[in-house]
Formats: C-alpha cells, structure tokens, sequence
C-alpha cells in the first residue's frame, strides 16, 4: 500500500502523538512491505524513444522484465514485452 496510504488510513480513524514516525518506522520494518516495495534500481538503461513505423509490424519491440519478486500464484518470474 506504501507508506502514504498507510498514513491516510490510520489518520482517518486514530491519532496518537507521534502517528507520522509510528508508520514510518513500521513501514520500514514490515518483512512484508519489503517484499511488495519496488527496489530502486539505479544501474538502468534510459529510455529512448521509439519512432513510429508506417506499416503495422514494420518494426517490433521486445523486451524481457525481471526477474520479479515475490513470483506470481503460478511462479513466474518474468514478463515478455512486445509492442509493435
């Protein structure tokens, strides 16, 4: 849910001196919130631009993501990615 939502929950039911840091710190504890948080990843390639080909199927784009984790109900780890 992340921690903004977290925080709007709880604020629209209790308050407590100190809720703010509370979630925070819970947030950042939570085993699994940090399975479900995307990790930051800095070594990435940039995104280019992709032209727009006259014809369908003139040009097709593919890439693989992953590897995913947690893995899905059926244990994929990975997600092929076509656009043409």
């Amino acid at each position: 849910m992340g921690m903004r939502k977290t925080k709007e929950r709880i604020r629209y039911s209790f308050y407590w001196p100190g809720l703010s840091q509370d979630v925070e710190i819970f947030c950042k504890t939570c085993k699994e919130c940090q399975l479900r948080s995307p990790e930051k990843k800095t070594d990435r390639i940039p995104i280019t631009p992709v032209s727009r080909p006259d014809l369908p199927f003139q040009v097709i784009n593919v890439d693989i993501i992953g590897p995913i984790e947690p893995p899905s109900a059926r244990k994929y780890k990975y997600v092929l990615c076509l656009m043409d």
